[in-house]
């Protein structure tokens, strides 16, 4: 077992991993174990491109604990989980990509109170995702097909989207496994937005030309809002559309004018006006 800095976050520790000629791998069936600081890391360190850049965490090993993070040191790097990360010990904060590409081939977790992020490139094609009584936040940018919403499981705790979600060509159908997501300052890119018992709770944020068919729902927090971009097809009903704002900041497509010109801010006024009345009689 590798500890990496002290439980009460007084010291810090890195595992560098890689040179200029390769980042090689991490194998074995051991346990690296993160304090209590946001500055324990495990890094890719290796600047070298293509195949010889990528750092293979194999599927024995464990990485766990409180805080600390697992990236890579440059923009050219890919660090390929193969093995488990447990964000374990509540109120610690574990961050996974940020530079480079992080892919999971393995198994991520969040429990107990415990916060995990996702930032910069990733994906979870073939890999795990399980939210049990934590906290995830999706940042960075991912496409909904590598989220891998199958091998998705949550009990309790809370799933944020605070990145960038490309839903081109795909349904994010949010389930009662999935449960409901509140979307915080995130981005939704195309695509189709359904449900089958779970909600999308907006908070802030964009949708970019999406298709809503169901679980949208801007009632969670007082002052909910939402930026509709190029766009939207509503086959559903999005609650609290006017109370809480449904703000279109898109310039007006006509021959003249912009998203400043009055005729057009009155005409998107009418337009939500006539959705919330459409909404009531139903």
């Amino acid at each position: 077992m590798v500890n990496l800095g002290k439980a009460d976050a007084s010291t810090y520790g890195t595992l560098y991993l890689g040179d200029a000629s390769g980042a090689g791998s991490l194998t074995g069936s051991g346990t690296i174990t993160f304090g209590g600081s946001t500055n324990n890391g495990v890094l890719n360190d290796s600047n070298a491109i293509g195949d010889a850049g990528i750092l293979t965490i194999g599927s024995g090993i464990t990485i766990r604990g409180k805080s600390g993070r697992v990236n890579n040191s440059n923009q050219t790097g890919e660090v390929v989980n193969l093995g488990s990360i447990i964000a374990d010990t509540s109120g610690g904060t574990v961050t996974l990509g940020g530079a480079g590409t992080f892919t999971n081939s393995g198994s991520v977790s969040v429990l107990s109170g415990a916060i995990l992020n996702f930032a910069g490139s990733w994906g979870s094609t073939s890999g795990s995702i399980a939210v049990n009584n934590g906290t995830l936040n999706l940042g960075g940018g991912v496409s909904t097909s590598a989220l891998n919403l199958p091998a998705f499981t949550r009990t309790g705790g809370t799933v944020n989207l605070t990145g960038t979600l490309d839903n081109f060509g795909a349904t994010l159908t949010l389930t009662p496994v999935t449960g409901d997501w509140n979307l915080i300052n995130g981005l939704i890119r195309n695509g189709t937005i359904a449900s089958t018992g779970g909600t999308l709770l907006i908070q802030s944020g964009t949708l970019d030309g999406v298709t809503v068919t169901g679980g949208v729902d801007l009632s969670s927090i007082n002052g909910a809002n939402v930026t509709v971009k190029n766009g939207m097809v509503l086959n559903s009903t999005i609650n609290n559309i006017w109370n809480h704002v449904l703000r279109r900041r898109e310039r007006v497509r006509q021959a003249a004018g912009d998203g400043n010109d009055p005729a057009g801010r009155e005409h998107e006024q009418r337009r939500a006006e006539r959705l919330e009345r459409d909404r009531q009689r139903r």
